[in-house]
């Protein structure tokens, strides 16, 4: 993979006390990433979210890079990018950063309880949610819960609107949003559910230690392995998912979990057109369907 360095410039002199690790990133349909670094010298976090036009420019490695597209001093959790095309972040002390207003604004929605994940939905709908166990969706008139918390973190949601969605969560938390009410399917696991995928149908969910469902209502196959699952997206027929030091895998209709590229560690996905991108570690990976393609921030 072509690997370089970008990203906001850092004193030498404090380098040895600050870590940078990419948390989330988003693919767009050109082929262009957004990517959340975030660095911490372990008591503060701020985050910049880089913009990587063109991956296969290796660039000058003494140049710093485009400029960040926002910065805040905050860990960013999570991205996603509405059907319109703006850009939403939650972050670990429970506000969403957004610029869908026309200029970048903080919104509380959880104060001092993280939020872990966020997801825009085919039909405009915003959720977020995270360790305060409540779903919020954004509004004409702000963030809104819908219900009363899970009593569990939160940490995947997916669906196609505001009345047909999925959240799971610590201790095999399951719940589907159907109108206004949800549903809760009992699966036969108390493990982390880390993300869920909708389909035709029906939903995928995987987590930790390989645990992996597929299903609808109140019928769900388990097509758990051995190869734990911390990210999944769809691009085009192909799910594909994020599974932390084993690398980006695939996910076959029985089941079957392939390693395709086990070189970097994933731990969050996205996908757009022909291109999927995945998260890990210090390193943000593009592939078009032919070249594996990264970018390192070490």
């Amino acid at each position: 993979m072509n690997q370089t360095a970008e990203g906001p410039p850092e004193d030498d002199e404090e380098d040895e006390d600050r870590s940078q690790s990419v948390a989330a990133i988003l693919a767009g349909s050109d082929g262009s990433l957004l990517v959340d670094l975030v660095t911490t010298d372990y008591e503060y976090f701020e985050s910049h979210l880089l913009p990587i036009t063109d991956i296969d420019d290796e660039g000058d490695p003494d140049d710093d890079g485009e400029p960040p597209f926002y910065h805040c001093e905050n860990w960013l959790t999570g991205l996603c990018r509405s059907p319109s095309g703006f850009v939403f972040a939650c972050d670990a002390d429970g506000n969403v950063h957004h610029n869908a207003a026309g200029r970048w604004v903080q919104e509380p929605v959880t104060p001092g309880q993280g939020l872990r994940v966020i997801r825009a939905l085919p039909d405009g709908t915003i959720l977020t949610a995270g360790t305060a166990g409540t779903v919020h969706l954004r509004g004409a008139a702000g963030w809104a819960s819908l219900g009363d918390s899970f009593g569990q973190w939160i940490t995947g949601m997916d669906g196609s609107s505001a009345e047909d969605f999925a959240i799971c969560g610590d201790g095999g938390l399951l719940a589907l949003r159907r109108g206004a009410r949800w549903e809760r399917p009992e699966l036969p696991t108390d493990g982390t559910l880390n993300a869920v995928l909708a389909l035709q149908g029906s939903y995928l969910v995987g987590g930790a230690g390989g645990v992996l469902f597929r299903g609808a209502g109140d019928v769900w196959l388990d097509q758990s392995g051995e190869i734990g699952i911390h990210g999944l997206a769809r691009q085009g027929n192909t799910v594909w998912a994020a599974c932390g030091t084993e690398g980006a895998a695939t996910i076959a209709a029985d089941g079957r979990v392939e390693i395709v590229n086990d070189n970097f560690a994933a731990y969050a996905l996205d996908a757009a057109g022909k291109f999927v991108a995945f998260a890990g570690n210090d390193m943000a990976v593009r592939f078009d369907g032919a070249d594996w393609l990264g970018r390192g921030y070490a």
